[in-house]
């Protein structure tokens, strides 16, 4: 259940639900979302997806890779696309609050990492530059990525880097923080 919405989960995708996410990538193409808008441009085969569903229908989701910085790095949040008005309240510093991908995605690919690989490295990159592909991943770089930083749930480790063909910056999980943190949140979310 997210954010106590008894219709909506998290599900862990695989073949059986290509249809699910193609009728997703058409409407992010529909949104003008690209990095999204097809299985080859959201490189469905790259990554190990998971997604929230609503009545079952994707309505966000999110993948992860191995990175090739070395054999225990995973880049995380890869190509994390949300259809509009799903999230629970508005922009909120509080990013446990309004981000699905934060609050449940990126916890279930971190159970998933971690547990088969205890050393695991994960990473979220985030685009320097404005485009129209990922405009999200700009608006994390420029302001909810400082923010996490400042909570020491993420620390800058690469700036500027090339990867896959874009300048991003490469922020590396506090895993154990993230974890507590998300934690402290959902216990008191649940008592409201």
């Amino acid at each position: 259940m997210i954010f106590n919405n008894p219709n909506r989960h998290i599900i862990k995708l695989n073949e059986s639900d290509i249809d699910r996410v193609v009728e997703f990538c058409n409407k992010c193409s529909a949104l003008g979302i690209e990095n999204n808008s097809s299985l080859e441009k959201m490189k469905w085969q790259q990554g190990k997806w998971f997604a929230a569903v609503d009545n079952n229908e994707i309505y966000s989701l999110a993948g992860y890779h191995k990175l090739e910085l070395d054999s225990n790095s995973y880049r995380v949040l890869f190509r994390g696309a949300q259809l509009p008005n799903y999230n629970p309240v508005g922009m909120s510093k509080n990013y446990f609050k309004s981000s699905v991908h934060w609050s449940y995605l990126l916890h279930e690919q971190v159970q998933e990492i971690t547990r088969h690989n205890p050393n695991a490295k994960l990473y979220i990159s985030t685009n320097t530059h404005k485009n129209t592909h990922a405009p999200s991943s700009y608006r994390l770089t420029r302001s909810i990525a400082p923010l996490m930083v400042k909570r020491g749930l993420l620390t800058l480790e690469h700036e500027g880097i090339e990867l896959y063909y874009t300048t991003q910056n490469l922020y590396r999980l506090n895993v154990e923080n993230y974890l507590t943190t998300r934690g402290k949140f959902l216990t008191s979310a649940s008592n409201l």
